[in-house]
């Protein structure tokens, strides 16, 4: 069985993506969130121990073309509980 999660666009070296299913309900969760909690404002715990799905509608976006790649995700966990941004740059040598 095939589960697709994101639906991307691509055009114009402009990336564009969405969870789409999360596939939580076939147990086939695999888009996890690992972070750590907070216990008291400016001090970090520990990671949270156990992923957590990403909820469907998290989005990816950005620029990729030959030499360089700069994105961004963005979302929720399914719970609700965590609201996250990942910036991801990266350079060809």
């Amino acid at each position: 069985m095939l589960l697709q999660y994101w639906t991307f666009t691509y055009r114009d070296n402009i990336i564009q993506g969405e969870l789409k299913d999360n596939h939580i309900a076939e147990a086939t969760a695999m888009n996890n969130f690992y972070g750590q909690s907070e216990f008291i404002s400016g001090l970090m715990g520990e990671e949270t121990g156990w992923p957590l799905p990403i909820a469907q509608g998290s989005r990816i976006y950005g620029q990729i073309d030959d030499q360089t790649a700069n994105l961004k995700i963005e979302g929720l966990t399914q719970d609700q509980s965590t609201q996250f941004v990942i910036q991801i740059e990266a350079t060809r040598n």
